[in-house]
């Protein structure tokens, strides 16, 4: 492979894939889920010969990333991700991370590359297969699968 991808790639990566339905850049709802998302991404990567690129540790929702944040942070200050946050119906808060225009032109570049489109081929498998998926059952799933992950409280 002739070029190297970042983690930061492939988040925008992931953010940028259809979702079951076939949208393109769906919102990804939920830290949790950004988090889990990103887990099996890398874990699909993984089984293809491409190096980890992120840490992760265990955690009661199974495996968490600092370093998610403070990219999703930095791809805010860029202007390519907008986070929205909305309140339940319970009075609890949950968080909507979708690419902006600026950052979906910047991904349709990305996947243009030759050396990137097999990466790019397997964050949408995952986004594909995870996203429809009831949050309680992603986590449900990720602490069976990597027990060692999952740190109960």
């Amino acid at each position: 492979m002739g070029t190297e991808v970042t983690r930061i790639d492939i988040l925008k990566m992931l953010l940028y894939a259809p979702t079951p339905s076939g949208t393109p850049n769906s919102p990804i709802i939920g830290k949790t889920r950004l988090q889990k998302e990103v887990f099996l991404a890398q874990k699909e990567l993984r089984d293809r010969g491409i190096k980890r690129k992120y840490g992760f540790m265990p955690y009661h929702y199974g495996p968490f990333s600092r370093q998610l944040y403070f990219d999703i942070n930095l791809l805010k200050s860029k202007g390519l991700v907008e986070e929205q946050t909305y309140e339940t119906a319970q009075g609890g808060i949950y968080r909507k991370f979708k690419l902006t225009s600026k950052g979906v032109h910047d991904v349709e570049g990305l996947i243009q590359n030759e050396d990137l489109k097999d990466i790019y081929e397997a964050v949408k498998k995952v986004k594909h297969t995870y996203d429809g998926m009831a949050l309680r059952d992603l986590v449900q799933f990720t602490h069976q699968k990597f027990p060692e992950y999952a740190r109960n409280q």
